[in-house]
């Protein structure tokens, strides 16, 4: 009776904990606490309290940036967190089940299925791991399907094709607001381009637009430009819009550019080439409320937002996926097999033998993210690996169900720090509603704003004349509105004004210390000091000459280090010997008026405009790079031009083509180096320059034609190859290898370089079928073999033949007079017992008119050398090294050899020229 009651209070305890012992997530009563303002792209500071009890170790923090980090990874990455792990160590198992060779997998949007494969056996590494994929899903607005291997949340692999149509419901403006009653015309200026942040989601390509309008007959292309929210140029990311009319209206063009996840970025409208006075004009407005996007001028990092322009984007939508082959090597260079390698050892680790331990069969999984409905069929997989029994594949797939999700439960209530999270706020200035969420629980929502910092970011001059009026003007970067300005010079005054220029006039000569602040509209309070130098109108000039005589010979110093092309070309560039002359004139001028004070004053403002830089750098530089055309390069009707035949009906096959004979036939490699002039207010691109070597792979009917498209200050180091037009250059690739060095002006890198290579195009390889035309190589392993083995043997017997002919007949047809070699070996012999080194004796006699063919034979036979070839051993052909000596002096390798009679030393019957 004891047992039975004992046994049913277990059970009611069990019961009772498996009902009430549930999983949850709670929020503290002192839930968090963050700051109410931040400045743009600043990581997330703070605190929240929240308690976990009994739950899924795979859920994932989220916040409304986009932040996004995994519950366990939190947990393992805080410090001083207590909690405690069902089953301990945290570790995920898998169950493997419905093997199969082909694998066809139903999913409807926003479903995901987990599908893997099984290896088995004491593995070393894993070599290759390929298949094939097909899906069923049609064009979309959304990326139809997603690969995250190793269950890792890093996607390896998602649809990137980009379709015709567009998803015209999501242009994107940024802030502009078409319904602004503010709207006014800007002219374009071929100086500075229209700029506007915008928020793009993942897209394979886009429309990237604006309104725009001609006002004259005039035309000058007018390009979209990408860039980064830094402010950095994408180089591939830009397209040019179509001519507009003379009524304004949206122009767009195809960005060829692909968004892999939401980010903020620049787009912005700028000519291409000068354009005259009004010619073009864009739509925009000055804004004075916070919603402000737009700005005008270059991008960079400090760029300040204060107008909204009509520039827009459109995504296109993503082509249908169809049939795709996952190779081991992916986009961005991720290695599957080495991945799965590292996976294998972290979760199964490594034996005594160096061997992951697999002989119950490790899994390696893969999610298949759906946002469409889509039959996915996975097949033709090959994985190769390596086990400790030797090489192994598998080619088949496994349904993988998660077995054991580990548990989490936290000691009580925990403090994470937001730090530790790693979450950023946006590049938008704006006040928004912040959140941050546990899986499906909100932790906290808290309304903030995003500002930029007040930051000075300079002054000007840093140098000024004693006695004379000078404007300071304070630079400053800054979201907020700046309720003063004030200058303290170091001279015991200060002034305060609402403008950013104060005025001052320095009564002493010397170094002052000067102190530039701003109050902001929340009172903050910044500053900055800079050294500021005052001197008399005559030193000023002095020094201001001096200081650029002295820029001028740090650049010559910095060019000599180069070799002669590349000084030659940056000099050119620099525009070096123009402000050589200039400095050369002012100096010469200001010792002819040294001592005229109103002379002296009147010089001031040349000197003050001759900027000359400070210095040059290397700003990049790529070396040995594996160099593609791009496909907007490729123009078949110059082709025609410089190398005849017929202009293509089908210009995208002959175009596939050309790209797939430049992988095929070709291999170019680059060197690439990009130089800037240092000014004070940065850097500055001056030249590019580009070495090339293009390879032959194979031997072609006609000679690879180089085309090179002309770019602004574009030279050769040897312009003797090149035909050089208007248009382009070009030259034919008639040796094996060529290289080519030039240079340009143009702000293009080795990924924008506008050059590609090709046959002439009536010679370009095209299949019958009119796709473009690829070898294939031969699947017959053993025709292979046996070519190789046959070769080996045309060449060991054309060795011997060599072998048999060097021995018998190579010193007769050196020396058809016996003398002769009987002469040189006397001579050599006489030198070396008199010490005359061998240089010497080779000089002497090549001064006489002995080849040097006939002065190594003669040289190596004196000193008892091998005269001929490395002999194999053919014992097993009568008579076939037997010389004519040998035959009739009776020493054949047919019988022992007999010793040699010692030669007496004569003197030689003819003398040696000398």
């Amino acid at each position: 009776m004891k047992t039975k009651l004992i046994s049913f209070l277990a059970l009611f305890f069990i019961v009772f904990f498996a009902l009430f012992v549930q999983a949850s997530i709670e929020v503290g009563n002192l839930s968090h606490e963050i700051p109410e303002r931040h400045t743009t792209g600043e990581k997330l500071t703070g605190w929240f309290n929240i308690s976990i009890a009994n739950q899924d170790s795979n859920i994932f923090f989220t916040d409304s940036f986009g932040g996004e980090i995994g519950l366990l990874e939190l947990i393992k990455t805080a410090s001083g967190v207590d909690y405690s792990c069902d089953p301990e160590g945290c570790d995920t198992s898998y169950n493997s089940q419905n093997r199969e060779i082909e694998k066809e997998i139903s999913m409807t949007s926003g479903e995901s299925a987990i599908v893997g494969f099984k290896l088995t056996g004491e593995i070393r590494e894993v070599e290759s791991i390929d298949f094939a994929l097909n899906s069923t899903i049609g064009e979309s607005c959304k990326n139809q399907l997603k690969l995250d291997f190793f269950l890792d949340r890093k996607i390896e692999f998602s649809n990137d094709k980009s379709a015709q149509g567009g998803c015209y419901s999501s242009q994107k403006y940024g802030c502009f607001n078409p319904e602004s009653q503010e709207i006014g015309e800007y002219i374009v200026s071929s100086s500075e381009p229209y700029c506007q942040k915008l928020r793009l989601s993942e897209r394979p390509s886009f429309w990237a637009g604006a309104w725009i309008k001609r006002n004259t007959d005039e035309r000058s292309d007018i390009k979209m430009q990408l860039y980064t929210k830094a402010g950095e140029i994408i180089s591939r990311a830009n397209c040019t819009l179509p001519q507009p009319g003379t009524i304004g209206r949206e122009r767009s063009c195809v960005m060829p550019y692909d968004i892999k996840k939401p980010e903020e970025y620049i787009l912005c409208l700028n000519p291409e080439e000068e354009v005259g006075e009004y010619e073009y004009e864009i739509k925009g407005y000055d804004v004075t409320s916070e919603a402000h996007c737009g700005f005008f001028g270059t991008p960079s990092s400090s760029s300040m937002a204060s107008s909204a322009y009509q520039i827009f984007t459109s995504p296109k939508k993503f082509d249908e996926l169809g049939e795709v082959s996952i190779s081991n090597t992916l986009t961005g260079g991720i290695n599957l097999a080495s991945r799965a390698t590292t996976y294998l050892e972290e979760k199964y680790g490594r034996n005594e033998n160096n061997a992951i331990p697999c002989s119950n069969g490790c899994i390696i999984p893969i999610k298949l993210l759906s946002r469409e409905n889509q039959i996915v069929t996975l097949k033709d997989l090959t994985i190769s690996y390596n086990k400790i029994s030797g090489g192994a594949s598998e080619d088949d797939f496994y349904d993988i169900t998660e077995d054991i999700i580990p548990k989490i439960t936290t000691d009580g209530f925990q403090i994470f720090t937001m730090e530790t999270l790693d979450f950023f706020v946006g590049e938008v200035v704006e006040t928004t509603n912040y959140s941050l969420n546990l899986s499906t629980t909100e932790i906290l929502k808290e309304e903030i704003s995003i500002e930029l910092s007040p930051e000075i970011t300079g002054l000007s001059p840093l140098r000024a004349v004693i006695g004379t009026f000078t404007n300071f003007r304070i630079s400053i970067n800054s979201s907020r509105d700046i309720v003063s300005y004030s200058l303290d010079f170091g001279d015991g005054e200060l002034k305060t004004s609402e403008d950013n220029i104060i005025n001052h006039t320095y009564t002493s000569s010397g170094s002052y210390q000067v102190t530039a602040s701003i109050v902001d509209e929340n009172s903050d309070i910044y500053s900055e000091s800079f050294s500021v130098v005052i001197n008399a109108p005559s030193d000023f000039i002095e020094n201001t000459l001096n200081e650029q005589r002295e820029n001028l010979e740090s650049i010559n110093t910095q060019l000599s280090e180069y070799p002669a092309f590349y000084g030659d070309q940056l000099i050119d560039a620099i525009d070096f010997y123009f402000y050589e002359d200039e400095l050369t004139k002012l100096q010469e001028e200001f010792e002819e008026i040294y001592g005229d004070d109103a002379k002296t004053l009147a010089l001031l403002p040349k000197v003050s405009n001759l900027d000359i830089p400070k210095g040059v750098k290397l700003t990049e530089s790529t070396t040995g790079f594996t160099f593609y055309p791009q496909e907007e390069n490729i123009n078949l009707e110059y082709l025609v031009e410089v190398g005849g035949g017929t202009a293509p009906s089908d210009r995208q096959q002959y175009v596939d083509a050309i790209l797939g004979w430049n992988l095929q036939s070709l291999e170019t490699k680059l060197n690439y180096k990009a130089f800037s002039i240092i000014k004070e207010d940065g850097a500055e691109h001056v030249a590019s320059f580009f070495e090339i070597t293009f390879e032959k792979l194979k031997t072609e009917s006609r000679d690879p034609i180089v085309v090179i498209e002309k770019m602004e200050g574009l030279d050769f180091s040897n312009r003797a190859i090149m035909n050089i037009d208007d248009d382009y250059s070009t030259t034919e690739l008639r040796d094996p290898t060529t290289s080519i060095l030039f240079s340009t002006t143009s702000e293009v890198n080795f990924a924008t370089l506008p050059l590609f290579v090709s046959l002439p195009i009536d010679h370009i390889p095209i299949s019958s079928s009119g796709a473009p035309y690829f070898e294939e190589p031969s699947p017959r392993w053993l025709f292979l073999v046996l070519v190789l083995v046959l070769l080996a043997i045309m060449g060991v017997i054309a060795y011997i033949v060599l072998q048999i002919w060097y021995r018998k007949k190579y010193e007769e047809y050196l020396f058809p007079n016996k003398t002769d070699l009987y002469n040189l070996l006397s001579f050599i012999e006489t030198a070396r017992s008199e010490r005359i080194g061998d240089s010497e004796i080779k000089k002497k006699l090549a001064k006489s008119g002995w080849s040097g063919e006939h002065i190594a034979y003669a040289m190596k036979k004196h000193a008892g050398k091998r005269t001929g070839m490395v002999e194999l051993p053919i014992g097993f052909i009568p008579g076939a090294m037997d010389t004519e000596e040998e035959i009739a002096a009776g020493k054949t390798r047919r019988e022992p050899p007999r010793r040699p009679r010692r030669r007496p030393r004569r003197r030689p019957r003819r003398p040696v020229r000398r």
